[in-house]
This record gives C-alpha cells, structure tokens and sequence, in this order.
C-alpha cells in the first residue's frame, strides 16, 4: 500500500472512532439525564427455625448391664429413626474439645466418654427426641443453637427479595399515577439486603437434659414430658429500584 494511501485510512479510521464515541458519549448523556422515579421497597416475614442442635454426652460408667459406648451409640441410632430421624444425617461424633477433656478426665476415662450432636429440625422433634433418650438412661443433654438452616436462608431470601422489589414496583406505580406520568422499565436495581435477626428467647425450656437453662432444681420439679418453646425469627429485606418515566 502506498504511504498516501496508508496516511488516508488512518485518518479514516480516526474521523470513525470519534464519530463511534460522540454517538456513545451523547446516548449516555440522554439516558443518565432522562425522569425518573427511584423508590425503596422493604418486606419482612416470620419463620421458624428449622436447625436445633442437641448435645449429648454418654459415660460408659453409667451404663447398666454391661453395655459398652458402642451398644450405646447404637441404641441412640435406634432412638433416633423410631422419631423420624435420619441417624447417620443427624448424629455426629463431637471431638472437638478432646484436648481439653483429656485435662479435665482421667487417663483411664478419656476413651470412655462419647460426646454427640444432634441435630434436628423442629421443636416437637427435638422434644420427642429427648424423651425417648431419657427413657433410655440418658440424661445429660444440653440445648446447643437454635437457627436456620442455609437451605431455608437461601430460601428465605429470594422470597424477600422478591416481597422487596414488587412493593418498590407498587409505590413507583402509585407515585407516577399522582403525577400523571407512565411508568417505564427499570434503569437500576440496587442496595438490596436481607437482614436475619438472629435471636431467639427462650420462653420455656424444662428437663433435668437442660441443665443450661434451667436453675438445679431437685427431680420433684422435673416434669414426664419435656417442654420447648421459642419465638420465631424475623427476616427483613430492602430493595432499592429506579424506574424511567415515559410518555403516555
């Protein structure tokens, strides 16, 4: 190609380029100053817990008949599937603080002690559970956490989110029928949270197990059936949208 040639199409090339950028730059402008309505929408919901999780702790001394932790852990098994329960999803060995029990037992103990977690998904289970335990010999028990699942969480946030965005769509609505304007397409969807208030009050909780939450009373004051009631768990959501106006 001959240097002339080259010099125009560069030129060419050149004129295009600012030409593609003056359309881009100007689209933009028109867009970023074009009316709109920017409303939030909020939502919030009550859900119930579906994670609990109970501690259990076997000593092999205070088994009867000769039973070993094994036979022990078996018959927990067993407990476990007559309630409804997935055995080998819900029960764990807990080894986590075994250097500390190592400090706290004896040397001839520490391989006589088994510590479980149990996790379940309601409180009537969770109730069940820890009667049938005891009607098997085993008493000490503790209340661990109480939570969502990250199932239900997932579960729990799209559906707020989705609450969320369709009131902020209802207000925008509202606002451009008082003006006398139509509503357009969303331009921005932003600052959209889900908040899980986390805490849960204890209103009742009774059972020699719950030795956490219950003051040493004697035995007398130890009902036949355990008892557990907990308030639900708020989930709340915000979702920022802004929409463009059009013409009628």
């Amino acid at each position: 190609m001959k240097p002339n040639m080259k010099k125009m199409m560069a030129v060419v090339c050149a004129a295009l380029l600012c030409c593609t950028f003056s359309i881009t730059d100007g689209f933009s402008q028109e867009k970023q100053d074009a009316p709109y309505i920017e409303v939030a929408g909020s939502a919030e919901m009550e859900i119930l817990p579906d994670e609990i999780l109970l501690d259990v702790v076997v000593k092999e001394r205070d088994l009867k008949g000769g039973m070993k932790l094994a036979d022990m852990e078996k018959v927990i098994g067993r407990v476990l599937e007559s309630q409804g329960v997935d055995a080998k999803e819900a029960l764990s060995i807990n080894d986590v603080d075994a250097v500390l029990r190592k400090r706290v037992l004896r040397a001839d103990e520490v391989n006589e002690v088994r510590y479980y977690t149990i996790k379940l998904s309601s409180a009537t289970q969770f109730v069940s559970v820890i009667d049938a335990l005891r009607k098997e010999g085993i008493t000490e028990m503790t209340l661990n956490k109480i939570s969502l699942s990250q199932k239900k969480k997932d579960e729990c946030r799209l559906e707020i989110l989705a609450q969320a965005a369709k009131r902020a769509k209802e207000e925008a609505g509202t606002i451009a029928a008082a003006l006398d304007v139509k509503l357009g397409r969303p331009l921005v969807i932003r600052n959209s949270y889900v908040n899980f208030n986390s805490g849960v009050s204890m209103v009742r909780v009774s059972n020699k197990a719950m030795m956490s939450d219950m003051m040493a009373a004697g035995d007398e004051y130890m009902p036949e059936q355990t008892s557990l009631d907990f308030s639900k768990l708020t989930v709340s959501g915000n979702v920022s949208v802004k929409y463009e106006i059009v013409e009628k």
